[in-house]
């Protein structure tokens, strides 16, 4: 009988230890950044403004680009094409740039929140626009089809389009991945998504014994708010670090959110919202009526700049990062 015993004891052990700490199947190794591999004529698969499928041909890396919102030119900083920006437009404010990505976001010609104007756009000679859904339209820089006709592609990020009902992670790969190709740096860029794809990897190897917290993300609405669910970036980023998303309406008042009582809160702070953001998030943390929440007592609440899960691109690393911390501080 005891022999049994000790058995059964140095066997669960045993499970124990390779279930706490296994190395995860999804963990990629690290490549070499300096090998290139496009061909050109290169063709991509992309979206028109009227959300028809189309496809890219470029016979050569871009070299006069014009890149709207903060992850067009973060993403192209961040391989390293900073000086192929001749117009970046939309970026909020300096402050919210990787500090690493300063220098070169000073260097390019034309910096401003607002969009350039069409007729301005046409004379700098661009031949790549990268945006936003939003962007092509005739209230903005124009159509798809209008800067096509002149020789110019465009590339529309497909989280920005209303395309699907779900967007995730590997969304941002690949946009990451197909910015990598056209500009000929395939390798660095396969590289920057096999760094993030271990972060996931790390972050639940280590959590794996850990219970798994409940977690709501929300955003103020006047005196409500709206909830991020896993069908959005945030919410897929939670769930693939084993947080426990709990579900809700897609709009709840303070009651709501006093009833679900989750161990975890993410406050999304808006675009608008980025150089007050200790202002904003304060008004949720200090908020009288939300005072018994278990994540305001254990100061489990966190600010979550909306650049980190809308169309994030390289942000996405900086989204994965945050969202671990508050899932497992003590990791």
């Amino acid at each position: 009988m005891m022999n049994l015993l000790k058995g059964i004891f140095f066997l669960s052990l045993l499970v124990m230890l390779v279930g706490c700490g296994s190395e995860p199947l999804s963990t990629d190794k690290k490549t070499s950044a300096s090998v290139s591999t496009s061909q050109y004529p290169l063709k991509i698969k992309n979206v028109s403004s009227n959300m028809e499928e189309r496809e890219l041909v470029f016979n050569e890396a871009p070299e006069r680009v014009i890149a709207v919102w903060q992850n067009s030119i973060e993403t192209l900083i961040a391989l390293g094409m900073g000086d192929k920006i001749i117009v970046a437009n939309g970026l909020p404010g300096g402050e919210s740039l990787r500090a690493e990505y300063q220098e070169a976001y000073q260097k390019i010609p034309t910096r401003s929140l607002r969009l350039v104007d069409r007729e301005t756009l046409i004379a700098l000679k661009p031949n790549f626009i990268l945006g936003w859904y939003s962007t092509f339209s005739e209230k903005e820089v124009g159509t798809t089809s209008f800067w096509q006709s002149r020789g110019v592609n465009t590339y529309i990020a497909k989280t920005s389009a209303p395309i699907t009902s779900r967007y995730r992670l590997e969304d941002e790969f690949q946009y990451i991945q197909e910015m990598g190709r056209i500009f000929a740096v395939e390798a660095k860029a396969d590289l920057v998504v096999s760094e993030m794809k271990n972060q996931i990897a790390e972050t639940v190897k280590k959590s794996v014994c850990e219970k798994p917290p409940t977690v709501m993300i929300v955003e103020v609405t006047g005196k409500n708010f709206r909830t991020y669910g896993g069908k959005t970036l945030a919410g897929d980023i939670v769930e693939k670090l084993n947080g426990k998303l709990l579900p809700s309406e897609s709009n709840i008042g303070k009651e709501n959110l006093l009833e679900a009582n989750p161990d975890v809160i993410f406050v999304v702070i808006l675009e608008n919202q980025y150089q007050e953001l200790n202002q904003v998030f304060a008004t949720v943390k200090n908020d009288p009526a939300l005072q018994s929440l278990s994540s305001i007592k254990n100061n489990r609440i966190y600010p979550l700049p909306l650049y980190l899960i809308y169309c994030s691109g390289i942000r996405s690393s900086d989204a994965i990062r945050e969202i671990s911390k508050g899932l497992y501080p003590e990791l």
